[in-house]
C-alpha cells in the first residue's frame, strides 16, 4: 500500500466521499499525539495518507480536524449504547466518530462498510478487496465492537425502511 504525506493541496480538494477510514490522536493523546492516518480510494487503489504535528506543519493537522469535524457524528454509538432513540442522519454526515481511548479517535465512512478479520480491516468495492490495519494497535480492540454495533443498527434500519417501502 502506498503511503503519502497529507499536503495543503490534498486538504484544499479533500475527497471526503473517498475517505474510507481515519485515525487521529488529539493533542495530549497517549501514543499518537498530533498524528493523522487516513485511507482514501485513489485510482482504484487504497492509499494511506499521514501527517504528524511534530514532523510536519501543524496547520495540516488542525486543517484536517476542522474539515472532518463538520462531516462527523461523534454521538451515534452513544445513542445506541444508551438505548435512546437514535436520530436520523443528516446527509452532510460522512463519518461516524468512535472514541478509541487515551485521546485517540477513529472515523468510519458511513457509506463504505468496513469489515474486520482479527486485527485487519477490509472493504470491498467493485468486487475488489482492500485490506488495512489500525495504525494504533489499541484502537482496534476498542473500536471494533462499537462500529460493528453501528453497522448492525444501520442494516436493521435499512431492512425496516425497505419493508415499509421507504427506500
Amino acid at each position: 500500500m502506498k503511503t503519502k504525506p497529507i499536503t495543503r493541496e490534498l486538504l484544499a480538494n479533500f475527497p471526503l466521499e473517498k475517505m474510507v477510514y481515519a485515525e487521529y490522536g488529539e493533542l495530549g493523546a497517549m501514543g499518537a499525539e498530533g498524528q493523522v492516518y487516513c485511507y482514501i480510494i485513489e485510482n482504484d487503489e487504497l492509499v494511506r495518507y499521514y501527517t504528524n504535528i511534530k514532523e510536519h506543519e501543524d496547520i495540516l493537522f488542525f486543517t484536517f480536524l476542522d474539515l472532518i469535524e463538520k462531516h462527523t457524528d461523534n454521538t451515534y454509538y452513544d445513542y445506541l449504547a444508551s438505548k435512546r432513540k437514535v436520530p436520523e442522519l443528516d446527509e452532510s454526515i460522512y463519518f461516524f466518530g468512535i472514541y478509541g481511548s487515551l485521546g485517540n479517535h477513529a472515523l468510519f465512512n458511513r457509506h463504505i462498510h468496513v469489515s474486520f478479520d482479527n486485527l485487519s480491516y477490509y472493504i470491498e468495492i467493485d468486487n475488489k478487496r482492500f485490506e488495512f490495519n489500525s495504525c494504533f494497535d489499541y484502537i482496534a480492540h476498542v473500536v471494533k465492537p462499537q462500529i460493528t454495533k453501528v453497522y448492525s443498527h444501520l442494516k436493521s434500519r435499512e431492512w425496516v425502511n425497505r419493508m415499509l417501502g421507504n427506500d
